[in-house]
Parts: C-alpha cells; sequence; structure tokens
C-alpha cells in the first residue's frame, strides 16, 4: 500500500471540522457524526489523492470498495452542513500545505498577471505574505497558484 501520509493529515483535517476523534471516525461506529466525517474523508481522499477507494476503505478500518462506493456517492448529495465542514476540511489541508511549501516559489494572479514568481514567506487564515526580490508584501489568498515555479 502507498504511504498513507496524505489519508492521515485529511483525516486530522476532517476530524478537527467536523469535531470528532479521528479514532472515531476509523472505529465501527455508526453514529452519525462519525459516519458524516467517514463521506469527508473518502470524498476529499477520491478528489484530491491518487488512493483508490479500496485502499481509502483499508485505513478506514478496513471497510471494502463497495463501501466507500456509497460513502462517496452520499458525499455528494448532503446539506448545506454537511458542505460547509467539508470545504472547511479543505481549508484546513489548503493552509496546512502552505505553511509545509513555505520558502516556494509561486505565482499570484494580483502580482503582473500571474507572470513573476514569488517566494511564499508567511501565511494568514486568509492572506499569504509574497516576496519579490527584497519586497514583501500580503496578498488575498484566493489569487495564490501554488505551482511550483522553476527555479
Amino acid at each position: 500500500m502507498k504511504d498513507q501520509t496524505e489519508l492521515s493529515r485529511i483525516l486530522s483535517a476532517v476530524s478537527t471540522s467536523f469535531g470528532v476523534k479521528a479514532e472515531d471516525v476509523v472505529s465501527s461506529s455508526r453514529k452519525r457524526e462519525h459516519s458524516l466525517a467517514r463521506h469527508a474523508v473518502c470524498r476529499i481522499a477520491r478528489e484530491q489523492t491518487s488512493f483508490t477507494l479500496a485502499e481509502v476503505g483499508k485505513f478506514l478500518g478496513g471497510r471494502d470498495h463497495a463501501t466507500m462506493l456509497t460513502s462517496y456517492r452520499k458525499s455528494n448529495v448532503m446539506d448545506e452542513d454537511f458542505n460547509e465542514l467539508l470545504e472547511r476540511a479543505k481549508e484546513i489541508l489548503a493552509q496546512e500545505m502552505l505553511v509545509r511549501d513555505l520558502g516556494t516559489l509561486v505565482y499570484h494572479e494580483k502580482v503582473d498577471e500571474g507572470k513573476t514568481p514569488l517566494k511564499l514567506v508567511g501565511l494568514r487564515q486568509d492572506s499569504v505574505e509574497l516576496q519579490n526580490n527584497s519586497i514583501t508584501s500580503w496578498f488575498p489568498m484566493s489569487g495564490l497558484v501554488m505551482k511550483e515555479a522553476q527555479r
């Protein structure tokens, strides 16, 4: 099986967002809050990683492919509350990725129409600190392109 670090990060972000313990998400618990968190882990893993549903199921307590397929399908028709928690989990993951990638050269659409590579040097909840030569400025996170620039 592949390195499960990505799945562990997803589980951690979902647990934080949904307010449940990671151990409960991978357990056999059928409580609604735990099963909803499992649906979220399944959906994010399916959309953002190369893990198969069978691999995600194995990580989530030994569940099979069919169970994960059902979980993924259910996650696509959930209510607004679920979708808000899901988006919060995705935001947590994105912020963790940015913190991990501090020092990386990135692009921002507000700077030279995204043509100039900038060094990622800081992070706030809704903005990033980017450095171009010796000038450092804060920009909204929404225009950040995390495609790594050529060095």
